[in-house]
């Protein structure tokens, strides 16, 4: 794991096309892609699935990517407490062995509205795949924003492996 510092973050968003919200608004850091992915997958984690389905969805999602960026949607990177930090960061970089740990991070946090953890993004660090993990993913399912249509449809199939519940929209290319 490694913290990113704010300018190498914003860089590798606009090399992603993905515009970030100002943080002083009410809406977080929000980010999202200038264009519209080319597919979104949202995947429906029950409660009666448990953790080790979600953990198995997420490293599965995780597995598209060599390497990953936990972003905060509120707060800093140090306020997840995953790793000790001086100072502020706007991500974590996870290396491709550390996969595992992400998934099970993102499947088995607490999510209380009150804390940072709340509202995270997991980002490839190619800017490819957008995951959006937050209050929201209970009742709305997980968000997977994809910008290469080869990937989703390796993710279709390895979802449908696992049994996993979903729905596909596509934007007009």
């Amino acid at each position: 794991m490694e913290p990113i510092p704010q300018d190498r973050y914003f860089a590798i968003l606009k090399a992603a096309g993905i515009e970030r919200a100002d943080p002083s608004g009410r809406i977080g850091k929000q980010l999202v892609y200038r264009r519209y992915p080319i597919r979104t997958i949202v995947i429906y984690l029950g409660e009666e699935d448990g953790n080790g389905h979600a953990e198995q969805v997420a490293l599965t999602v995780l597995n598209l990517a060599e390497n990953w960026l936990l972003i905060p949607r509120y707060g800093g990177a140090e306020d997840l407490g995953v790793m000790e930090m001086r100072g502020h960061g706007e991500a974590i970089l996870y290396q491709a062995q550390e996969r595992p740990i992400l998934a099970r991070y993102l499947a088995t946090r607490p999510i209380d509205l009150a804390e940072a953890t709340a509202d995270l993004y997991a980002l490839s660090s190619d800017g490819k795949i957008l995951v959006t993990w937050d209050h929201h993913t209970a009742d709305e399912g997980l968000s997977v924003n994809l910008l290469d249509i080869d990937t989703a449809g390796r993710l279709l199939v390895s979802l449908n492996v696992l049994g996993a519940e979903m729905e596909v929209f596509y934007a007009a290319g």
